[in-house]
């Protein structure tokens, strides 16, 4: 979309009156999805105890341990393991 300083019309030129005529680009910014709740990683409940916490942190670092995947998956795993530690030091912490 061209934005010009005269009343309308376009001349062609890039200025007008010596002012620069202005380009205006219009970025679209992806949305990203909400953050994730330390409860929703661990797949549980608000209301769960400090027990159920360790046993889905135990049950989800078996099966997300990066060096149980192959080479390929290794980077992805690693993220996925981060967000865990992450979700279970904050619930250890939130329920002790």
């Amino acid at each position: 979309m061209r934005f010009t300083t005269d009343t309308g019309s376009s001349s062609g030129s890039d200025t007008f009156g010596g002012w620069q005529t202005f380009w205006f680009h219009i970025k679209v910014v992806p949305r990203l999805p909400p953050p994730l709740l330390p409860w929703d990683v661990l797949g549980l409940r608000p209301g769960a105890t400090l027990h159920e916490v360790k046993k889905a942190y135990w049950r989800l670092a078996n099966l997300l341990h990066p060096d149980l995947g192959s080479p390929s998956e290794r980077a992805v795993r690693t993220e996925q393991m981060v967000a865990l530690n992450r979700a279970y030091e904050t619930l250890e912490r939130h329920l002790s």
